[in-house]
């Protein structure tokens, strides 16, 4: 349904909280890690990751892994944006260029 709404350049990562409760007693786990990796793979999503936000476990990484998911899925946009900046920025710095050289 997100993607239908708001299109296929969104980056959907599946995180697994509270690690820590995991640590106490593998009682405390509903999903398995496979399971949530499977789940992950069959929804298309673009990863997966466990973490304890409690203990700071894997947080940095979960953040790493989904920015890197990010540029992946969209760098062909963002590279055509910037090329677009670039060619503005130009066309702006030969019109300064001009004005100087000739109507100072």
């Amino acid at each position: 349904m997100i993607k239908k709404a708001i299109g296929e350049n969104i980056v959907i990562f599946l995180i697994g909280n509270k690690g820590d409760l995991i640590e106490k007693s593998k009682i405390n786990r509903k999903v398995t890690k496979e399971e949530a990796i499977e789940f992950s793979r069959l929804n298309h999503f673009q990863g997966f990751c466990e973490c304890s936000a409690l203990k700071n476990v894997n947080i940095k990484e979960v953040f790493t892994l989904f920015y890197k998911a990010l540029y992946k899925k969209n760098k062909k946009i963002l590279k055509e944006k910037t090329n677009e900046k670039i060619i503005i920025l130009k066309k702006m710095q030969e019109q300064r260029s001009f004005n100087k050289c000739c109507f100072s």
